[in-house]
């Protein structure tokens, strides 16, 4: 995300970046009105995914040029993604096999965001196997592989291509039927883009309204937590409210539930003694995240580790079940 005089531009990370976390977002935008430093970089552990993703990048690349096709590489120098576009405008037009790290560019009227996009390559459809076994395009038509590094296809990773792939069918006329992830295992997989073009228009769309509406949601923890350079700052944020994501084990609907109720700190529920309505499986797992914070709280305030043993869970015919608790160790 970055401000260009007054124009505020959105990648396809940013897209990904909402649909994971729209605080996130919110400090994303922060730091590019310069009214937020920036966060911490990287631990090396995050370094060393990069590195090794763009290590697969690089042998993705290798197989296309061992397969003999024509590469058109791009490089987008700062402040020049215009010029980077057009290079890349140029390059379908001229029929390469592959453009390697093109530029798509959507100027937007009436102040709305500038869309970017930097896919890893965009490969002539006729190159690509189509999975529903339907013929190649007869006309020149190009679709998004991206490379990724995981060995299954990612929510996020499907909401990026999406981008890209929005963004190639205003550029060359017509919206392309595949997208393709270039997975760490060595498949290539493939999604149809008319199924996901809904998603990622409602996803654009609200975070579009999103940074207009200037909202500043709480920093719930998700699962992007963990490679998520703002990370540190969140944390301590839960940790100074004393936020109910603090409790072991407690789930997010649960968490919902007691802050509806006017219930948002660990301390609160610790202390809480009517429980809110629920059903009975829900009311005794609720009542299991209470006795946790009783217990987390009870350990901080008389500064030893304060802890219940639970029976066994058995079955209807008294048989202990097994796998589960300590009796999964």
């Amino acid at each position: 995300m970055k401000i260009v005089g007054e124009q505020l531009r959105l990648s396809a990370s940013d897209v990904a970046n909402f649909v994971a976390c729209q605080h996130l977002t919110r400090l994303d935008l922060l730091n590019a009105r310069h009214e937020l430093p920036r966060a911490r970089a990287f631990d090396l552990g995050f370094e060393d995914l990069v590195q090794r993703g763009e290590q697969h990048e690089a042998e993705v690349l290798s197989r296309f040029e061992q397969d003999g096709r024509t590469i058109a590489r791009i490089t987008v120098a700062p402040g020049a993604e215009a010029v980077a576009a057009q290079d890349t405008i140029e390059a379908m037009r001229g029929g390469a096999d592959v453009v390697y790290q093109g530029a798509l560019v959507s100027e937007k009227p009436g102040g709305q965001p500038t869309l970017l996009g930097r896919p890893d390559f965009l490969v002539r459809a006729d190159l690509l196997p189509a999975s529903d076994g339907e013929p190649a395009p007869t006309s020149l038509r190009y679709e998004v592989v991206d490379a990724k590094l995981a060995r299954t296809a990612k929510a996020r990773a499907v909401a990026q291509t999406a981008f890209y792939s929005y963004l190639l069918a205003s550029l060359q006329g017509a919206q392309p039927r595949w997208m393709h992830l270039a997975l760490g295992r060595g498949e290539l997989a493939a999604f149809r883009v008319g199924d996901y073009a809904a998603y990622e228009r409602q996803a654009r769309k609200a975070l579009g309204g999103f940074v207009a509406a200037e909202e500043n949601p709480y920093p719930e923890p998700v699962e992007h937590c963990v490679i998520c350079r703002w990370n540190d700052r969140c944390t301590d944020r839960r940790r100074s409210d004393d936020d109910l994501s603090l409790v072991a084990g407690i789930t997010r609907d649960q968490r919902r539930l007691l802050k509806s109720a006017g219930v948002a700190t660990r301390r609160g529920l610790a202390e809480l003694d009517e429980l809110p309505n629920g059903n009975r499986a829900g009311a005794e797992s609720l009542a299991g995240a209470r006795q946790q914070a009783r217990l987390q709280v009870t350990s901080e305030d008389q500064g030893f580790l304060a802890y219940e043993v639970l029976d066994p869970e058995r079955d209807q015919d008294g048989i202990i079940v097994p796998n589960r608790g300590l009796l999964a160790l």
